[in-house]
């Protein structure tokens, strides 16, 4: 069973405070602020593919609808990049494993036999 500080580790309160990008900030306006940053940068993908689509109806060619993808290629790793600190908010979040006693870590010779 997990003891009481290392419930107390795990939890994200007013009081936590998580690193990202080598600055320190709550794990609430981390999480908040990477959720606000994904939103819009998955909305500015989403506007830039239909003026790509609604482009490429209209018939423009290469020289027109190329900086607009390099744009969205922009937008896309950036998106990564978001999701690579909020997985980073989450690890730095998780709850440590407890660490098992002897006992429950290795079987008895008995046991071992079956």
């Amino acid at each position: 069973m997990a003891n009481y500080e290392d419930d107390l580790e795990s939890t994200c309160s007013e009081f936590s405070i998580v690193s990202i990008g080598g600055e320190e900030v709550t794990c609430e306006k981390a999480v908040d602020d990477g959720i606000v940053d994904l939103q819009q940068a998955l909305n500015n993908i989403q506007s830039g593919l239909r003026e790509i689509i609604m482009l490429d109806f209209h018939g423009e060619g290469y020289e027109i609808i190329n900086p607009k993808y390099v744009e969205i290629e922009g937008l896309i790793k950036e998106g990564g990049s978001i999701m690579k600190d909020l997985l980073s908010i989450a690890r730095q979040l998780k709850p440590k494993k407890p660490k098992e006693s002897k006992k429950e870590s290795k079987p008895s010779f008995e046991e071992s036999c079956h």
